[in-house]
């Protein structure tokens, strides 16, 4: 009898545990269910309500569940009728590893429409994985000239084989400017295998321009054999852009010798030339041009600032932080923006505040989506609840950048947790 009844109680037990573990497990669906079915009736308010309250965000479970949430809120982009919206969304579920989203870029690269042609190529390039090379390459070969020239722009952005065989043939093409992009995005993918030919290309490029950018491939793939065709064009041509083409290119050499010769720039006549030189001196550390740069943000030509803005993405951020961080209160909103870019980039956690600080006092919803855009790119566990806050906006562009920016940032924390396991997330849980 003493057995029959520690055997029933052993039943009981066992019963209790699966109901319990049943019971956990049905919960857990159930908030993710419901999560998914408020995102779906465009109730993201409560959505994003109970997913900071039933989820932590510090460890695998909860952030798997906010990529979840993310991505749902993306699948929805899918819907809308403007098809720059619907360009975006697909591009950041295809960077996810959503096989279709690469079909609608690809649909929309058909289209008449320029802009839109565009759209489609940046989706693809910034999806920027196997999925996206393979339609970049599908399109290119049934592409006209300019189609290329586009194709070959996304195809920079994508460290992928099939990407990098595509860049060396379009490297040969006999148009110069689908020539001059390729050779471009294999120096910035710092792809090796490219030296022989860009070394070959050095000596048979005629256009002084195409040597100027062939040098600086090689210089990014760690080669300074083009560095003295550089120092001769900054140094003698008639044409300012080579001039200044060239000063940007000497900035990647990170040659000692090469800093001096800089440094002569910043007394030279033109414009265009100091301000180039003030932004390559920032990778010697050297801040002595960064007067020139913030001057020219203040210019009253448009042009000026146009191209200042450009060079922000393309300075030292530790050695020109208070020109970035100057180019926030411009009234010029190309400036700010590309200082919410840079920002992005290469402010870390420290970027953060003032981010936040310009989001406090913009209503312009593109803004708004640069600095989702920044925010995501910084990827660490404080952009979480002000991406939470955005992805919440009635504007699509705003409301997209935010989830992509959150899907981004969890998968970054995710790829960077302790091996070892860890409790659930569910808050009912602990």
């Amino acid at each position: 009898m003493a057995k029959s009844k520690l055997f029933m109680a052993t039943v009981a037990a066992i019963m209790l545990t699966t109901v319990v573990r049943v019971y956990a497990k049905t919960t857990v669906e159930a908030k993710s269910t419901t999560i998914e079915q408020m995102v779906n009736a465009n109730q993201l308010p409560d959505a994003v309500k109970k997913l900071k309250s039933d989820y932590k965000f510090n460890d695998p479970a909860g952030l798997k569940e906010l990529r979840r949430f993310s991505l749902e809120v993306l699948r929805r982009g899918l819907d809308e009728s403007d098809p720059y919206e619907k360009c975006y969304a697909a591009s950041a579920l295809g960077a996810n590893g959503d096989q279709e989203s690469a079909k609608i870029l690809e649909a929309a690269f058909v289209s008449p429409d320029p802009g839109l042609k565009m759209a489609a190529v940046d989706g693809l390039g910034d999806m920027g994985n196997g999925i996206a090379a393979a339609s970049l390459q599908r399109l290119y070969h049934s592409a006209d000239a300019y189609g290329k020239r586009l194709l070959v722009q996304g195809l920079g952005q994508v460290n992928d084989p099939q990407a990098i065989s595509l860049l060396e043939t379009a490297a040969t093409e006999s148009d110069n400017d689908t020539r001059l992009i390729a050779i471009e995005a294999l120096g910035r993918l710092h792809q090796s295998e490219a030296l022989p030919q860009l070394h070959k290309m050095l000596l048979t490029e005629q256009t002084p321009y195409n040597q100027i950018m062939v040098a600086h491939s090689l210089l990014l793939l760690g080669d300074n054999s083009g560095t003295d065709l550089l120092i001769k064009a900054m140094r003698e041509s008639s044409n300012v852009d080579y001039r200044a083409a060239a000063i940007m290119a000497l900035g990647d050499a990170r040659d000692a010798k090469v800093a001096g010769e800089l440094k002569k720039m910043l007394a030279d006549p033109e414009l265009e030339v100091r301000m180039a030189a003030a932004a390559a001196l920032t990778h010697y550390g050297d801040a002595e041009g960064l007067p020139v740069l913030h001057t020219a943000m203040e210019s009253q030509e448009s042009r000026v600032r146009n191209e200042v803005s450009q060079l922000l993405e393309h300075v030292d951020y530790n050695v020109a932080k208070s020109v970035i961080m100057a180019s926030l209160n411009s009234p010029d909103q190309q400036v700010r923006m590309a200082g919410v870019h840079a920002l992005g980039v290469s402010g870390g956690d420290a970027a953060i505040e003032p981010l936040m600080g310009l989001l406090q006092g913009s209503t312009d919803p593109i803004m708004r989506a640069d600095i989702a855009w920044a925010l995501g790119k910084i990827g660490s566990p404080k952009v979480i609840d002000p991406l939470l806050g955005l992805v919440v906006e009635s504007d699509p562009a705003v409301r997209y950048t935010a989830a992509e920016g959150l899907a981004r940032t969890a998968n970054h924390l995710l790829a960077h947790q302790p091996t070892a396991p860890t409790q659930s997330a569910s808050k009912s849980d602990s």
